[in-house]
């Protein structure tokens, strides 16, 4: 079973009680870190910022976090994408991580479970790689950012952010 944790997260994130549950019930499981997160090979460096707000007080955090979701959601609670910064890589790139872990574990297929953007990058895995996927479990994720047509966060969850 491929668990695919989401943005900003690695894979320590994944409760290690899952984890053995999973095992518990004879699967093999495997967790990695996304690209520029945890262990993994940092595709970018590290942005200034970034390091900058690591060393802040828990308060400065904290209203830094309120005024970046002010900026990334729009008034709806959706990602304010009118401006997207530009990228090194895609969800298709991550996708083909994924795939390409399961060739070098020398793997034909797995059961993939992705949270959050991780349940987007597994969504795409299954799109582009059917034959890799027996079954594709998705938590707390959409088909991607760019989601107009579905129903936006309810009220209290907007209120709470």
């Amino acid at each position: 079973m491929l668990l695919v944790m989401g943005l900003n997260s690695n894979s320590k994130v994944w409760p290690e009680s899952v984890i053995q549950g999973i095992v518990d019930e004879g699967f093999y499981v495997i967790v990695y870190d996304n690209r520029d997160i945890g262990k993994s090979t940092w595709m970018t460096e590290e942005p200034l910022l970034v390091s900058f707000v690591k060393v802040l007080p828990t308060f400065l955090i904290e209203a830094f976090v309120d005024g970046i979701f002010s900026f990334i959601f729009d008034e709806d609670g959706r990602f304010n994408m009118a401006n997207p910064a530009p990228v090194e890589y895609n969800l298709n790139d991550m996708a083909l991580d994924g795939r390409a872990l399961l060739d070098y574990l020398d793997l034909e297929a797995a059961h993939v479970v992705g949270a959050s953007m991780g349940g987007m990058i597994a969504q795409v895995m299954t799109l582009n790689y059917p034959e890799r996927v027996l079954t594709l479990t998705a938590i707390m994720s959409t088909p991607g950012f760019d989601t107009h047509d579905l129903s936006g966060p309810h009220q209290k969850f907007k209120d709470a952010m």
